[in-house]
């Protein structure tokens, strides 16, 4: 009961309230308000990734994942169901551009294991690659995809 009556308690308090008080910034990776600029976004990444290094592509390419679930769920939120459709297309997609990035440093972490314990990694290269051309594939079908998008956004301005 002490403790409730002391300063250190009603600093604890003041504290508080100014939190509650003041609502917390924006950040500028918020949800957009409107589905053209959580559209926007999307394409700011693609450009983005299009420009990226081969070291910087993969954080790029999940990025413009995140940003397209954003607009998948804006789209779905405000009835424009072919948009939303075609961001889900582009977000597993590049799901499953991600997948295999973690796949591959997985497969590397466990082969290096086994070559440390004499073991035979023929098969571990095999596995490595089929990830490798998975992403590949992915990455091909990025363009025609952001280009569906691209068509289902202007229907919907119509």
């Amino acid at each position: 009961m002490t403790a409730l009556h002391s300063q250190r308690y009603f600093r604890l308090l003041d504290a508080l309230d100014a939190v509650v008080a003041k609502p917390p910034a924006a950040s500028p990776e918020q949800a957009p308000v409107t589905i053209d600029a959580a559209y926007q976004r999307v394409r700011k990444a693609a450009k983005a990734a299009a420009k990226a290094t081969e070291a910087e592509r993969n954080d790029a390419l999940h990025r413009i994942r995140k940003r397209a679930k954003r607009l998948r769920y804006m789209a779905a939120a405000m009835d424009a169901t072919k948009v939303a459709e075609q961001a889900k297309a582009i977000q597993t997609l590049l799901g499953d551009h991600q997948d295999s990035v973690v796949s591959r440093q997985h497969l590397i972490q466990q082969a290096d294991a086994a070559h440390a314990a004499g073991e035979d990694t023929f098969t571990y290269g095999l596995l490595y690659q089929q990830e490798a051309d998975l992403a590949e594939n992915c990455r091909r079908q990025l363009e025609p995809a952001l280009r569906k998008l691209d068509k289902a956004l202007r229907n919907m301005r119509r």
